[in-house]
């Protein structure tokens, strides 16, 4: 991410199921997202 910008600045907004990789930093107290990912359709077991 580009330091001055936000979370919201820098991602496109939709709805559904991701994968959020990150990382915590307990001293500086931060939490790094490292990666989101949004799972292929076919691998993702969706309840109706």
């Amino acid at each position: 991410m580009e330091s001055h910008k936000n979370l919201v600045d820098q991602c496109v907004q939709g709805e559904g199921l991701v994968q959020v990789n990150v990382q915590i930093k307990a001293p500086q107290r931060r939490i790094n997202i490292v990666d989101v990912l949004k799972p292929a359709e076919d691998y993702v077991e969706v309840a109706e």
